[in-house]
């Protein structure tokens, strides 16, 4: 929630840009401090990962297999299409961000998404396991 601190890191870190995020329209947040997001594309995400990851509790897991992800897709070409393993790291992230009803709907939203269709693969993979 401090814009200086994240122009101090945008700096630093080489981030694209920061953008603010809207509160929440749901609640009530009169009283909620702005907060911002920096955004960085592409690779150079990479090396402050493998900086961060050790020190981190709640997400390490993710932050792991977001290293392997990138570790796996950084010398294919742009626009490439996904690998199984690397649709199987997205759906392993995926997982763990959600809880089961928002991951189920997530699903769903997949299911009748074209532009999403390359994860339908492991939609059907979990389906037969079951």
């Amino acid at each position: 929630s401090n814009y200086k601190l994240m122009e101090y890191f945008k700096e630093r870190l080489k981030f694209q840009f920061i953008t603010a995020i809207p509160n929440s329209k749901k609640r009530d947040t009169t009283n909620w401090k702005t907060t911002y997001q920096c955004m960085m594309r592409g690779f150079k995400i990479l090396g402050i990962l493998k900086v961060v990851c050790p020190n981190l509790v709640l997400k390490k897991e993710q932050c792991n297999l977001l290293i392997d992800f990138l570790n796996l897709r950084m010398n294919k070409q742009c626009k490439s299409k996904y690998s199984k393993k690397e649709i199987e790291i997205l759906w392993k992230i995926r997982r763990l961000n959600l809880n089961d009803d928002r991951f189920k709907k997530f699903q769903e939203r997949v299911k009748n998404n074209k532009q999403l269709s390359f994860l339908k693969m492991e939609i059907e993979n979990e389906n037969n396991k079951s």
